[in-house]
Order: C-alpha cells, then sequence, then structure tokens
C-alpha cells in the first residue's frame, strides 16, 4: 500500500496563536513561589490544584483566612469582581475571612511588592480598638 509519509515529513512551524505561552515560558510571574511563601509566612497550607478542581478553594489556608494569590511582573494589577465574589463565598462556607495577597514584582523600593485585600469590616475588627 503506497501513500504519504507522514512521519517523514517535517513539522511545519505553527503561524497560529500561541495558546500553551510556549515562547515566554518563565517570563511571567512566579505565582508558585508567591503562593508557597504566602503559606509559609501565615503558618497556613497551600491548596494543592486551587482553581482547577472542585473542594479546593483558594491558594493557601490557615486558621482564620482563606487566601487567593495573584502576582504580576508589572507595577500594578485590575481587581477583578469574580475574585472577590469567590473568595468571599468560599471563606463564609467555611467560616474564614477572605483574603486576596497580591504580589506586583514590578515596583520599585521603598514601595512593597506584597500587599493585603480584607473587607474593611474585618480589617475593623482585628485591627481598629489597637
Amino acid at each position: 500500500m503506497s501513500g504519504p509519509n507522514y512521519f517523514d515529513k517535517q513539522r511545519a512551524k505553527s503561524t497560529g496563536p500561541d495558546y500553551e505561552n510556549r515562547s515566554k515560558r518563565g517570563s511571567g510571574p512566579n505565582w508558585r513561589k508567591h503562593e508557597k511563601e504566602v503559606a509559609e509566612r501565615s503558618g497556613g497550607r497551600q491548596q494543592p490544584g486551587s482553581g482547577n478542581k472542585p473542594g479546593r478553594p483558594a491558594d493557601t489556608t490557615d486558621t482564620r483566612f482563606l487566601r487567593e494569590c495573584k502576582s504580576t511582573k508589572s507595577a500594578g494589577i485590575s481587581l477583578k469582581a469574580d475574585w472577590l465574589k469567590k473568595i468571599v463565598e468560599d471563606a463564609a462556607d467555611r467560616g474564614k475571612t477572605p483574603m486576596i495577597e497580591l504580589r506586583l514584582e514590578g515596583q520599585a523600593p521603598p514601595v512593597p511588592q506584597d500587599w493585603l485585600l480584607i473587607p474593611a469590616l474585618d480589617f475593623e475588627e482585628y485591627y481598629g480598638n489597637h
């Protein structure tokens, strides 16, 4: 039987979109490192598969907070309403305070790279009278 031999042909380079971001691998923010550092600093633990497996909300959790970690190489980040809604709902289901941890790798000293976002009422409850 004769016909085209597809295995001997050189693969053509794709000219379409790079959905796997192969050309930029390693150039994005190091979110794994960020999540690990947050868990270590807070005395909590990372949630393996967070965001892609049911029943594993947020990126880290500890006795008081359920934390969603976001990081960027730039000096700023847009806050998404969906992030807030999800972390608030997940934290409420578990009796925890929702928190978003932001890492802005593009900040220049003396501005810190790491910031916390919690509801104002929770902040006042924990720190308002001190």
